[in-house]
């Protein structure tokens, strides 16, 4: 082969053939037949198609059996400046190995792009460095998959076919997540509407260890939760306050509707029922309350302070003196105030029985009283008779005998 300042080289030994239809064939026995576009001004660059069987298009490499490349020629071979490699029999008749339209669409393995880059029944495979890192973006029959194939195959991101739209929105300039919607109101904004509007998390690890699946971290602010019904207006707020309190916020009423407090303790601002239904409970038995009376008579009162809540005193019983006694609860480390009440009610209803029993007692009492008391006045009445009967008999004897009966006595 020998260089030439024309713009064809001249071929030793071949020919260019031009005809009909317009192919230009080199026939050549060169093992390496080129064709050269020269541009002889001094530094700028020449191109050259060469199909590669010796190794002497590509300055250093093996030979790269039959296949066409088109690169930067500079009269010694093309370096490593390959600008396009293909091999022999890619591409075919229905689909070229690539395609450019006149809308300057393009497309690889397609004769029809329908975008401006268009791979038609294939995968995309980035390789950052030739041996780590290596993706795939695989269109395959259930959606678009993007697969690490570095090592062991994963695939981390897909999205199946048929997929709504929005399903996943990254906001511009804010970055905002929108899953169901195209413009996210917080960093992760999840939206439905047709009631399946739902987050789950879930662990599948077989352990009973303490896992924490769901975390609210703030800096220097006050993290917590917000629940809204836009119909009613209704918020409530879930939060830690700066003092390290849990609230239970209103902020229509601007209150707190309960706090917990280190240690266990509970503010609520309101009343606290609890469940206490007969549809709710079984095993249903009645008590002895004179002898729930007996027990709480024999139960030792105290007033004390919690370790954790120094200079504020309490009064009542210990958990374990009032589990032992009555064996309420599940635990003899705290006290139910639905049992606490109830031997309370207990005890009450025993007070009221014997109270009642002193009533009747005292009623009787009273009766008998009365009896005798009846009975005594009318013995004075008796008493007051005779004594009037006395005095007639007496003042009858002396008119009749003229004799004083003043001493007799009856």
């Amino acid at each position: 082969m020998t260089n030439t300042n024309t713009l064809i080289k001249t071929i030793t030994l071949g020919a260019l053939l031009i005809g009909s239809p317009a192919w230009a064939d080199i026939l050549d026995t060169d093992p390496s037949p080129e064709i050269e576009l020269r541009d002889d001004t001094a530094n700028e660059t020449d191109w050259g198609i060469c199909v590669d069987n010796s190794g002497s298009c590509v300055t250093g490499t093996e030979p790269l059996n039959q296949h066409l490349h088109i690169g930067n020629d500079n009269d010694g071979g093309f370096g490593a400046a390959i600008g396009l490699e293909i091999e022999p029999g890619a591409g075919s008749t229905s689909t070229p190995l690539l395609h450019l339209d006149n809308t300057e669409r393009v497309g690889i393995k397609t004769r029809n792009p329908l975008r401006d880059l268009h791979v038609g029944g294939g995968q995309v495979q980035l390789d950052p460095s030739g041996t780590a890192g290596d993706w795939h973006i695989n269109p395959g029959g259930s959606g678009l998959w993007f697969r690490n194939v570095d090592g062991s195959t994963t695939t981390p991101v897909k999205f199946n076919n048929n997929a709504p739209n929005d399903s996943l929105v990254i906001q511009n300039g804010s970055g905002d997540v929108g899953i169901g919607t195209s413009n996210p109101d917080f960093a992760l904004h999840v939206r439905r509407n047709n009631g399946t509007a739902q987050a789950k998390i879930t662990e599948d690890q077989a352990t009973t260890a303490v896992k924490t699946l769901f975390s609210l971290v703030c800096t220097t602010c006050t993290p917590g939760f917000r629940f809204a019904n836009n119909g009613t207006g209704q918020i409530w707020f879930f939060r830690m306050l700066q003092n390290g309190d849990f609230s239970v916020d209103d902020p229509n009423t601007a209150a707190k509707e309960a706090t917990f407090k280190s240690g266990g303790n509970l503010t609520i601002g309101g009343i606290l029922t609890q469940g206490s239904s007969r549809e709710i409970k079984h095993d249903i038995e009645t008590v002895n309350t004179m002898d729930i009376l007996d027990k709480v008579d024999s139960l030792e009162i105290s007033e004390w302070t919690y370790n954790h809540h120094a200079g504020v005193r309490h009064m009542g019983p210990m958990a374990e003196d009032f589990y032992q006694a009555f064996k309420l609860g599940h635990t003899r480390k705290g006290l139910s105030a639905v049992d606490t009440s109830g031997v309370a009610l207990a005890a009450i209803k025993a007070l009221n029985s014997k109270l009642k029993a002193t009533q009747a007692d005292l009623l009787d009492k009273d009766s008998q009283i009365a009896e005798l008391q009846q009975r005594m006045a009318d013995m004075e009445i008796q008493v007051a008779e005779v004594q009037d009967l006395k005095e007639m008999l007496v003042k009858y004897i002396e008119q009749d005998t003229n004799t004083e009966f003043s001493h007799v006595s009856f």
